[in-house]
């Protein structure tokens, strides 16, 4: 397997482990009470949590699937059969976002996304983790690449936040964020940008009929979905809402990184350079089957603060392909691009 695929499979694998909305229905009127549960009944379970949560469950006919993939029988399953009938599900529903979790094994859809990953966005990650990076660019104008990441606690937030409070940002005129490398993870950073947002409500989420639901809010550190605040930092630097922000994005840009590409969607003075992101652009819902199986399904699309809906990408005001250099901003297209575009009146 060359490194392109190992990658592909890696980003995957990321994003589909790492739940945007954590929604703990717990089922376990239907297992076994020993170690295992049956396989009819995991079938079962996944599609009567379809049936109610899904995005996209208006689409199937559910009558069909359930006697193509879950017939009343007794029959044995053999864990080939019982994944290949997994992805059936996911398939008729048409949702490349969901997952299921069973004993260190992972089933979706199927390949999804770009295949042909550019080096220039995969080179960066052979030496392990990417971290948080800043950079001054210019007297007055600062950079941050946010990087990808399931880690949801306090310090790593924190570390977010005081990265951003260490570029002086009220002394800013402009910064770059940086989403090129983040292919998904957590949300819950958007705690740690609170300062540049310009407005507490961010986004929504979006049913498939396009009625927003869930707004997405951060203020005064917090980040809640609806009333419920999820995360929290604590705010060290004072705001900057009139700075002005080039966004940038790439192929690799997913899932988590998507929404937190749409949090700055719709806001004043700001510009998106790169890329067609990665296309995984819906909030997901995780559910607990017991014994080990846990299930994920696309439950909203993204919406910015204007209730403007991804259904599949996010996509750039000014489209620049090629031209990365991680290893020296000075010589990457795009990075120069957006400082000229914050350096202008």
């Amino acid at each position: 397997m060359n490194s392109q695929m190992r990658h592909q499979r890696k980003i995957i694998y990321i994003f589909m482990i790492t739940w945007i909305v954590i929604a703990p229905f717990f089922s376990f009127a239907q297992q076994n009470m020993g170690g295992e549960l049956n396989r009819h009944q995991v079938l079962d379970q996944i599609i009567d949590k379809a049936k109610l949560h899904s995005l996209y469950r208006t689409r199937v006919d559910w009558l069909a699937l359930q006697q193509k993939v879950a017939p009343d029988d007794s029959s044995q399953i053999s864990e080939t059969e019982f994944e290949q009938r997994v992805k059936i599900i996911f398939q008729e529903l048409g949702d490349k976002h969901a997952t299921l979790l069973f004993k260190g094994r992972r089933v979706v859809q199927g390949p999804i996304g770009p295949l042909n990953i550019r080096p220039a966005l995969t080179n960066p990650f052979k030496n392990g983790k990417i971290g948080i990076r800043i950079s001054t660019l210019e007297k007055g104008y600062g950079y941050i690449l946010i990087p990808p990441g399931s880690k949801n606690d306090a310090q790593t937030l924190q570390r977010l936040q005081d990265s951003l409070c260490a570029l002086k940002l009220v002394g800013l005129k402009g910064i770059v964020i940086d989403l090129r490398l983040h292919e998904g993870g957590s949300i819950y950073p958007l705690a740690a940008l609170s300062q540049l947002y310009g407005s507490k409500t961010l986004g929504y989420n979006s049913s498939i009929d396009g009625a927003l639901q869930t707004p997405w809010k951060v203020k005064n550190g917090k980040y809640y979905q609806g009333d419920r605040a999820v995360a929290s930092v604590e705010t060290r630097c004072k705001p900057n809402e009139q700075i002005r922000i080039a966004v940038l994005i790439s192929q690799l840009t997913a899932s988590a990184g998507e929404i937190m590409a749409v949090a700055f969607k719709g806001r004043k003075n700001t510009i998106f350079l790169g890329e067609d992101t990665y296309g995984l652009s819906t909030i997901n819902s995780e559910f607990d089957l017991g014994k080990g199986y846990y299930l994920a399904l696309s439950s909203a699309f993204l919406a910015d603060r204007n209730g403007n809906i991804y259904t599949e990408n996010v996509s750039p005001d000014i489209k620049i392909v090629d031209g990365d250099n991680f290893e020296n901003l000075t010589q990457d297209l795009k990075v120069n691009a957006a400082l000229e575009w914050l350096k202008r009146n």
